[in-house]
Formats: structure tokens, sequence, C-alpha cells
């Protein structure tokens, strides 16, 4: 809202949590020089505002690649201003304290300004979850196969059949536990067509677990 004047809408914020992410994405990622960090995201598309929160790989680099523990990091990226990053705790006895001061602050003396950057009459619903070219990138997959012959070749297969391609990719021994952890990274391809290819590889049953999928920030 205070970005783009748009009206919030909620329903239209697509969440994706971390509880899904494994050790072993975390640690193959480190090794593709990559960060895994929950991002949320609100950005112009297909003449309107996306918005979206999901765990993210960010290069070693990247400003939010440094956010650890409390801290906290906003982003804002603008013309001709640039990038701009804003860090600070979001946790702890100080943080929290003097955030409820400066409500309790505004709540007596009345906002300078409204709160979200413009009277909520005047804000605009411009927040859409409809699929445009902000679903398109590369992407990173992380699952563990099962230690038998052909079964890399046929995950192969059907990630060439979805026209996705691979830019990178690290597997790892098995050894005595019958699956070998695996990370991937495309070239940049659709959404669609790497969770198209996933359902396919789903349905040949060649992972031991549900593979997971996130986007990465190629942006350094």
């Amino acid at each position: 809202s205070i970005a783009f004047g748009a009206q919030p809408d909620f329903s239209q914020v697509q969440v994706e949590g971390i509880d899904k992410i494994e050790a072993m994405d975390i640690a193959l990622s480190n090794k593709f020089d990559y960060r895994i960090k929950l991002v949320g995201e609100a950005f112009r598309s297909n003449g309107g505002v996306k918005c979206r929160v999901a765990p993210v790989l960010v290069q070693k680099e990247h400003p939010l690649a440094q956010i650890n523990g409390p801290l906290n990091a906003v982003l804002v990226e603008g013309e001709p201003v640039g990038r701009l990053t804003f860090t600070g705790p979001g946790a702890g006895a100080g943080p929290t304290a003097a955030a409820v001061m400066g409500d309790l602050a505004r709540l007596f003396e009345g906002p300078a300004t409204p709160p979200l950057g413009k009277p909520a009459r005047d804000l605009q619903p411009l927040i859409s979850s409809e699929h445009g070219v902000a679903d398109q990138g590369a992407f990173f997959i992380g699952a563990k196969l099962a230690d038998k012959p052909g079964v890399f070749a046929a995950l192969t297969e059907q990630l060439g059949d979805a026209g996705v391609s691979i830019d990178k990719l690290i597997q790892e021994s098995a050894g005595d536990t019958g699956v070998a952890p695996i990370a991937i990274m495309t070239h940049p391809c659709p959404r669609s067509a790497v969770e198209s290819a996933l359902e396919k590889i789903a349905e040949l049953k060649i992972t031991a677990d549900t593979p997971r999928l996130l986007r990465i920030e190629t942006r350094a």
C-alpha cells in the first residue's frame, strides 16, 4: 500500500512457508554459493501489483543473505534512486518496547500522514494473484533420489520434455541410505514448466520425498 497505493487484499497474496525446507536443501544451496531466505515481495506486474511470500535462494553477496538472527531487512528498488536497504532488529526487549511506544505516541498525537501513505478511500484494488512474466525465472529443485539404475536419467528426461534446462547440479552419495540427495538449478523458464515436470516425476515414484521447488533471485 505504501509503495503502490494498493488496497490491501490478503486473499490475493501467495504465501509459502519454510516448513518443507530440508537441511539438505540449505547445505546444497550453500555449495552453489546461495542462501535460502524467507522473502516477502510486492512489485508491479501486468498492470497491477503482485504480492508473495516464499523461501527464495539469494546469492551470498546479496544484501538479504547477510540478514540473520533477529535482524529484519526491507529492500526497496526505484527510479532513479536505485536500491535502498534498511535493516534493524525485529525482536528483543528494546525493539519491541520502542515499537509499542511508537504506536502509542501515534494514537495520542494522531498520525502526521496516513499510516498507509494516503487515505484509505484513495487506495486502488491493484493486487492480483494472476500468473505472468513474474512467474518465470531460474529455480532450485531439491530432492532425494532412489539409488537405482536409470533413476537420474528418468528425472532429467522429464525435465527436458517439459522444456526445463539444467544449469547446475549436485548429487551426493547415497551411502547406506538407499537415497541420494540431489540439488538442481535451472536456466530461466516458466515455473509452470518445472511444476509439470515434477508432477510427472512424482508419478514415476523415483524420489523418496516430495521435491522442493524454490525461486532463485539471480540479481546480486
